[in-house]
């Protein structure tokens, strides 16, 4: 019953859900280039899509490895991924060019699908 608990508190307290509602907001902190109005909403459907691959291969994978594996694999890329886009999201907030980190955009993608990734094959299965 503890580790139950344990691992929804886990779940809910990794970060998910807010990649999943604030992903937008995350870009554009990190210097995403709003040139086209849906280019952030296309790079959010990228995420999604990431996150569908990362469920298919968890539900053929979780009973050949088990739940405690998966977990405990997924938890460094995801505690990876976001520190990465923490610094990135702090070096374009304190950046002193009028667009911001060039690359800051397309890093936030990255780390947000590896995050949604590998929280698939753990903490969401």
């Amino acid at each position: 019953m503890f580790v139950g608990c344990v691992l929804q508190f886990l779940q809910n307290a990794c970060g998910y859900n807010i990649v999943q509602y604030y992903g937008p907001v995350i870009m554009k902190d990190a210097g995403f280039n709003m040139g086209h109005k849906n280019e952030v909403l296309y790079s959010m459907v990228v995420i999604g899509g990431v996150l569908v691959l990362g469920n298919i291969i968890a539900m053929k994978k979780a009973n050949e490895y088990g739940r405690r594996e998966a977990v405990l694999f997924s938890t460094m890329p995801m505690a990876i991924s976001q520190s990465i886009l923490a610094v990135v999201v702090a070096y374009n907030q304190l950046s002193e060019s009028p667009g911001g980190f060039y690359w800051g955009g397309w890093i936030s993608i990255l780390c947000m699908s590896v995050f949604m990734f590998f929280c698939a094959l753990g903490f969401a299965t």
